[in-house]
């Protein structure tokens, strides 16, 4: 623009973004100062986000040059106007990109971890960047077979981006193998930190339901550093997904099963293992730790190496169910008197794929050392207690003195001396 007047000019722009017929609208006006002295200078109008309902497509623009305030007709007398046509194209802007399965829960995407296909996600705008969104969603699509989406010709503008993972898994919360609800990632960090291969999603409602704050596009100064060079996308909008297997155990005496026991006497003990995840589980093997001073005495067990008793629950055991069985053991005679513990274990499981999948929050395995601080019949991991083991505890009783014939004959030897030797002593007393 050029301004020889001799006092500050205006120019004044002019959209006709739903093409109504007028630019009354929002995003349809713009100004800017021209100074005196200007001389084919160049000027940029900021017209502001385009709305929401422009569709693509050929509309009107007029431009206006004027020292007097901007309007949108009117004659100008010492200035120009000019209209053109203009066409509406796609946005330039892209949005996107990972939905993967974080199988050591730490938030951040890891060698080996894969990414999940077929996950719906969807994309609102969030113009006023409150994490609500203005309206219904904009764009929809699956994750392809690596786990990747992206949405393409945005404008510059406050998005949302939300999923809806499978029913299998929960979102990542940065606690690590030992699952908790509350953590690092959940509620997940603002995306809008451009960091990338970390979890942006946080549950939105149903627990399957997961959002990402509001994103701002922002023309040009997106990051390169996201798999791109490319300052117009933003690929840093990831979900982290954990995969919910979740098996739980409890040990307890059998009911009516007394707690005290001798010698000779046998032990029923009842283990109800859980399904506390979203996963089925199928081939559950549990494994009995036997301490000295007890033996298998139960056909329905397996005898193992090193004092152990092992049963495989075929399942299938769906999300929420739980099953029990009774395991009968013995008391021998090396059993030492007093309180004797017997610990039970969940070392291993199948889901319907037939594949072995880690537990969210237990490790399962033959090491009944590693399990944390025992919490009886916990099955929430209580003072970092695992909960697929449980211990129950049995009080060894006394074992009364033999009474074998020798010994009754020896008694009765016993008494007739002492009787003797009391008659020969008073006796003596009369003389």
């Amino acid at each position: 623009a050029t301004n020889s007047t001799g006092a500050a000019a205006r120019l004044c722009g002019y959209l006709d973004h739903n093409r109504d017929g007028d630019f009354d609208d929002l995003s349809e006006q713009a100004e800017t100062t021209v100074p005196d002295g200007s001389s084919a200078q160049n000027f940029v109008l900021a017209f502001g986000a385009v709305p929401i309902d422009v569709v693509d497509g050929q509309t009107y623009a007029r431009f206006r040059l004027q020292t007097a305030p901007c309007a949108p007709d009117g004659l100008v007398s010492d200035g120009e106007v000019e209209d053109y046509v203009a066409t509406i194209g796609p946005g330039e802007m892209s949005l996107g990109n990972l939905v993967w399965e974080d199988i050591d829960n730490d938030g951040q995407v890891g060698a080996g971890e894969p990414g999940i296909a077929g996950v719906p996600v969807e994309l609102f705008v969030d113009a006023d960047g409150n994490g609500v969104p203005d309206g219904a969603a904009i764009a929809t699509q699956p994750t392809a077979a690596d786990g990747r989406y992206l949405f393409t010709e945005l404008v510059p503008r406050g998005y949302l981006v939300c999923i809806t993972a499978p029913a299998t898994y929960i979102t990542s919360s940065g606690t690590g193998r030992r699952y908790a609800p509350v953590g690092p990632y959940e509620p997940a960090p603002d995306p809008d930190n451009d960091v990338n291969d970390d979890d942006n999603g946080s549950i939105s409602g149903a627990p399957t339901r997961l959002c990402a704050s509001t994103v701002t596009l922002s023309y040009g100064q997106e990051p390169t550093n996201d798999g791109d060079s490319d300052n117009l996308s933003n690929l840093s909008v990831d979900f982290g997904l954990l995969y919910n297997f979740d098996l739980a155990l409890r040990k307890t005496l059998a009911p009516e099963q007394a707690q005290n026991v001798s010698v000779g006497q046998e032990v029923r003990f009842l283990i109800t293992v859980y399904n506390q995840g979203t996963v089925a589980a199928s081939n559950v093997l549990v494994t009995d730790y036997i301490p000295l001073g007890l033996v298998l005495s139960d056909p329905n067990w397996a005898a193992g190496p090193g004092s152990t008793a092992t049963v495989t629950l075929p399942g299938p055991l769906a999300p929420g169910q739980q099953f029990s069985i009774e395991l009968v053991l013995r008391v021998t005679g090396e059993a030492i008197v007093g309180p004797l513990v017997n610990l039970a274990e969940i070392t291993r499981a199948e889901d319907p794929n037939g594949d072995v999948p880690l537990d969210i929050d237990s490790d399962g395995d033959n090491l009944p050392d590693n399990d944390g601080e025992p919490v009886d019949d916990a099955i929430g991991n209580e003072d970092g207690d695992e909960d697929d083991s449980d211990p129950a505890t049995i009080f060894i009783n006394a074992q009364p003195i033999p009474t074998s014939p020798l010994s009754l004959w020896l008694l009765a030897v016993s008494l007739v001396l002492l009787a003797g030797g009391a008659l020969r002593r008073r006796s003596t007393g009369k003389i």
